[in-house]
């Protein structure tokens, strides 16, 4: 039989228990077909407590709800069904936490308003999603003032107050604010080792996911790493660095336009781009200002800003930088850069009460200008002044160059100097004079070689006046003047050759030795008929040229000096004697000693080893043969006759036994053209012989024997005149 239920005898009367007395303990077990709730509770009185737990827990739950077979509905449901329509404020779960006690020193009080642990301690195979708190707010009617509020803190009075707190697992999102028009869009921040945060915006559809702050007030960013980096996590992307401030310098603030991504070629890097304010109609376009501070009234007193430098576009054809003097101390002194239409460019330094606006360029380097056109000074001179050290190297240079990439080839022109002038009123200007470098030859590694010409204009007509070589020569196309009375030309590394005007009509030069090389005559005229030699620029020998009518006079000038002629080997050939007035004892000459005196050329042959044929040339005219053919014949064969021509033959050794010495004619054996005409003395008697051309000095002819031979006739029937001397043998003459 079931056990029946307890009941009172009247609805909503009777009790379980008293304040005074209560049950110790109550047990509920709802069978599984109890068919209602296992504990209702129905209050009807509006201002009592439905259920009211009073509790001495200190380690066990107030309330402990267990279960493991829970699956869709909630483990603690408040149902309100609000139809009020009056003002009203209620909590539909409150907790009323009141702390009275002090904690004591080194003691913690530590309290969670509500904890919440979803563990899932399973290895899940399928999704498994938990969400600790699921706040829904939501109006179903637009009528009248709503305002919904998910979360509401207020926590105050402590020494470190949070409002928020969250510990997501890193890689996580710590707050994603989805938005209702499209789930897909979103707004998410994210912490992460470090305390490294990201802010994400994200439209799944497009890219209108903008931030926007709004705020009413000033905006400070201070990252303690000092940049500020736009277009990812990458210092080497667009880079806003803030430079420490301390309590020294002010600090300041750079921009970084952005690396391009390593790996990948030839990218560009990134630029920083400023924009200013478009006008309206015919205004000038917004300016970019740079604003920097004047010194301060006192050591420590900030200074105020001044206008350093602005960039803009003053009107519709120019765009103008401007700099300003001394921390814009003053807008009327500046240094000014201004473009116009096709790039042309304006740059100007001005001082509003004098003109001391000078530029200076100090170049730690090289300064080039690549103009497509030309470079223009309008101005009254240009110093190019060196102010390092001085030295041998140092000084101001003004350097013209070619550089096209290519190498430099033959005529090529390197440089040039133009002299010009204005030739009428319209500014036409001509070119006067110039001086060009020209390449000789192509250039390479070993070979820089280069003229360097200079040109004048005559009238109209521009001419070439002087080129200075490759190899230091210099060629004139015109008269060289030296218009200075004691004009030198000095040559020579050491100057050791000079030519030198003398002061009035005279040239002196001056080398050491001093070489004529004439491809052609050699002329050297006198107005006055003299050429002079000089030793020490004293007179020693004259040429006079116009002293006598049909006569050339050389004379010695150095009284007692004879004159003499010697051969490549030092041997003198003749002398022209000057011994005074009459000659030194024991020749004594009452008209004087001088005169001619010449040596002669001797020859030897020998026949020792043998026959000896030897041919007389011309230039052997004057000397003496000297023959020994004791042993063989000697046969000599004179040139073809010249007027003039002699021969002078004398035996040194009597002739053998079967031995002559002959002297033929030149020409054809046997042309009987009887060339020679002999005359001749044997001891004292005299004798003579022709119509022969060998003369034949015949067999024991004895030492000493002579015969001078004398071309008195040429051509073809030349004659030529033997004069002999001979003792015990006559020469003789035959035809051969």
């Amino acid at each position: 039989m079931a056990t029946p239920n307890v009941v009172p005898r009247a609805d909503q009367e009777g009790g379980l228990g008293t304040s005074a007395k209560s049950w110790g303990k109550l047990f509920i077990e709802n069978p599984t077909a109890g068919g209602t709730a296992a504990a209702t509770i129905s209050n009807l009185d509006v201002d009592q407590v439905a259920l009211d737990i009073n509790a001495n827990n200190t380690t066990a739950a107030i309330v402990d709800i267990t279960t493991t077979t829970l699956t869709t509905a909630p483990a603690i449901l408040i149902n309100n069904d609000d139809s009020a329509t009056t003002s009203n404020t209620r909590n539909l779960f409150m907790i009323d936490y009141d702390k009275s006690g002090v904690t004591a020193s080194d003691q913690t009080s530590l309290i969670y308003g509500l904890d919440i642990n979803l563990n899932d301690t399973a290895t899940n195979v399928g999704a498994s999603t938990k969400i600790a708190q699921n706040i829904v707010v939501d109006f179903d009617s637009a009528g009248g003032t709503t305002a919904g509020t998910g979360i509401n803190m207020t926590i105050t009075d402590g020494d470190d107050n949070t409002g928020l707190r969250m510990l997501v697992e890193d890689g996580g999102t710590d707050i994603l604010c989805v938005s209702s028009a499209d789930t897909g869009d979103y707004f998410s921040i994210a912490t992460t080792t470090h305390g490294a945060t990201t802010i994400t915006t994200l439209d799944d559809d497009a890219t209108a996911a903008h931030l926007t702050m709004t705020i009413d007030g000033d905006m400070y960013i201070d990252p303690a790493g000092l940049d500020i980096i736009v277009g990812g996590d990458d210092a080497n992307i667009n880079t806003i660095t803030r430079k420490a401030h301390s309590d020294g310098g002010g600090g300041g603030l750079s921009l970084f336009g952005g690396s391009a991504t390593a790996g990948q070629t030839n990218n560009a890097g990134g630029s920083i781009f400023l924009y200013t304010g478009a006008p309206t109609g015919s205004a000038a376009w917004g300016n970019i200002r740079f604003y920097g501070g004047s010194v301060g009234g006192s050591g420590t007193t900030l200074g105020t800003h001044g206008l350093l430098a602005d960039i803009g576009s003053y009107s519709s054809l120019s765009s103008v930088f401007s700099l300003y003097e001394k921390a814009g101390a003053s807008t009327t002194d500046y240094y000014r850069v201004m473009v116009s239409e096709h790039g042309a460019t304006e740059i100007i330094t001005k001082d509003a009460a004098a003109a001391a606006a000078h530029m200076t360029f100090t170049i730690d380097g090289n300064m080039i200008f690549s103009p497509a056109g030309s470079v223009t000074f309008n101005t009254t001179s240009i110093s190019i002044i060196d102010d390092t050290t001085s030295s041998a190297t140092q000084g101001g240079k003004l350097i013209l160059g070619e550089d096209d990439g290519a190498v430099m080839g033959d005529n090529h022109r390197l440089g040039v100097i133009e002299f010009k002038g204005a030739e009428d009123t319209g500014s036409t200007l001509s070119i006067g004079a110039r001086i060009q470098a020209i390449c000789q030859d192509a250039w390479d590694g070993s070979n820089n070689d280069a003229d360097l010409e200079f040109y004048t204009t005559n009238g109209t007509t521009e001419s070439l006046a002087l080129t200075i070589n490759a190899f230091g020569v210099s060629s004139f196309t015109g008269h060289v003047e030296l218009n200075y009375d004691g004009s030198r030309i000095i040559m020579g590394a050491d100057g050791d050759a000079t030519l030198i005007h003398d002061g009035t009509t005279g040239l002196t030069i001056s080398a050491a030795p001093i070489s004529i090389d004439s491809t052609g005559s050699l002329d050297l005229s006198s107005t006055t008929g003299d050429i002079n030699f000089q030793d020490g620029g004293v007179d020693q020998i004259s040429f006079e040229m116009d002293a006598t009518a049909t006569e050339v006079a050389i004379q010695q000038k150095v009284d007692g000096d004879d004159l003499v002629f010697k051969q490549y080997d030092g041997n003198e050939c003749a002398r022209i004697h000057d011994s005074g007035a009459g000659g030194a004892a024991p020749f004594l000459n009452d008209t004087g000693g001088y005169g001619l005196g010449y040596k002669r050329a001797v020859y030897k042959l020998t026949g020792a080893s043998g026959a000896v044929a030897a041919a007389v040339a011309v230039q052997d005219s004057g000397c003496i043969f000297t023959c020994d053919a004791s042993a063989n014949n000697i046969v000599f064969t004179l040139p073809v006759g010249v007027v003039g021509l002699t021969y002078t033959f004398v035996l040194t050794r009597a002739n053998g036994g079967g031995t002559i010495i002959s002297i033929l004619t030149n020409g054809a054996t046997g042309n009987d053209l009887d060339n020679f005409d002999l005359i001749g003395i044997n001891d004292s008697t005299a004798y003579s012989d022709g119509d022969g051309d060998t003369i034949t000095f015949p067999n024991s002819c004895i030492a000493g024997t002579r015969c001078i031979i004398t071309c008195i006739k040429s051509g073809a029937n030349e004659i030529w005149i033997a004069d002999a001397l001979s003792t015990g043998h006559t020469l003789t003459v035959t035809d051969s």
